[in-house]
């Protein structure tokens, strides 16, 4: 659901501004074979500006298309961009 406040009888581009919007729209579904969800963020997921995966996600936001949420390590096959893998200090 979009949330909008301005005036059903709206009649100047001032009256149809508003405020707040939803900036993260997601749908869960608990399955029989598991967790399913779709998502739309507003921009991407990196606050790098310029960055190739900064904005790449608000075409879909604005037209409320959704993507699928990665729950599980198989979602990630053909899926991924980068993996940086963090392990523990070792002490010599």
């Amino acid at each position: 659901m979009d949330a909008s406040s301005h005036p059903i009888r709206a009649d100047s581009p001032d009256r149809f501004a508003f405020t707040f919007v939803p900036v993260r729209r997601g749908v869960h579904q608990a399955t029989p074979f598991g967790m399913r969800g779709v998502d739309s963020l507003a921009g991407g997921p990196s606050e790098d500006p310029g960055g190739e995966f900064e904005q790449n996600l608000l075409p879909g936001w604005l037209t409320n298309d959704t993507y699928p949420i990665r729950m599980y390590p198989s979602d990630l096959k053909g899926a991924t961009h980068s993996v940086t893998r963090f392990a523990p200090l070792r002490h010599q």
